[in-house]
């Protein structure tokens, strides 16, 4: 069995690294708060991929009356031409054009579990294009006996009612802990398996942390640093310093 041994031209290199725009992306988000939801996938996109993009994808027929708000704004902020593309259509005809389109190099899909499914097999028989999805699923509220339960009632209520329950950081989506003990709720909301826990309220989304899901709920996030790098690609490049 052989034997490594590193020898000077290997041991001095130096290896600077960056991230690298992916180039055509596309987001393709549902129904329910289509704008705002479209702004936290699209933004970080922008950031490391600044070019031509390809079309910001609500799939659904229903939400044609927004996104056209959405562009008027892109224009008004002056965005150069063909930056942010915006596509109206049923999932079916239009996200599934993007989904197939080998020049698209990331999708970013916020739906059902089922839709998340079949763009990963999509990906894998076209181009394996990056993929980030944010599916349903079912996460626990769970209510301590020390807790207010008025303000857990109130929160809880909330989380899955607001905008007719049509809203994918829904209570029942991610996980919650209602207790007045700050070392239990940090203890519970370790121990579960959920891209996110609050604690004594309902769905707080920042644009400094990061949000999504896990396991079946989905992969990859949408803010914070995290999501920045979800829309890049990491290059190395080694060289050996002791020849230049």
């Amino acid at each position: 069995m052989s034997s490594f041994q590193p020898t000077k031209a290997v041991v001095d290199i130096e290896n600077p690294f960056n991230g690298q725009k992916l180039g055509s992306i596309s987001a393709a988000q549902p129904v329910d708060i289509d704008n705002a939801v479209s702004s936290t996938s699209k933004t970080p996109s922008m950031a490391r991929n600044w070019g031509p993009s390809p079309p910001l994808n609500p799939l659904t027929s229903i939400t044609p009356s927004r996104q056209p708000r959405l562009a008027e704004l892109v224009m008004e902020a002056a965005f150069p031409p063909g930056v942010i593309n915006i596509l109206c259509g049923i999932g079916s005809v239009a996200g599934q054009a993007l989904a197939d389109h080998r020049e698209v190099r990331k999708i970013s899909f916020t739906g059902i579990t089922v839709v998340g499914r079949q763009l990963l097999a999509t990906s894998s028989k076209t181009n394996l294009k990056k993929v980030s999805l944010e599916l349903g699923g079912k996460g626990p509220s769970i209510v301590f006996a020390d807790a207010d339960w008025e303000h857990a009632l109130s929160w809880t209520t909330a989380g899955i009612t607001v905008n007719n329950g049509q809203i994918c950081a829904a209570g029942s989506l991610a996980s919650a802990v209602f207790t007045e003990n700050v070392n239990r709720a940090i203890r519970v909301g370790e121990s579960l398996e959920s891209g996110q826990v609050t604690a004594n309220m309902w769905g707080t989304v920042n644009v400094n942390t990061p949000f999504g899901g896990v396991k079946e709920t989905g992969f990859g996030r949408n803010l914070g640093r995290d999501a920045l790098d979800e829309w890049t690609h990491v290059k190395c490049i080694k060289f050996q310093v002791s020849n230049l």
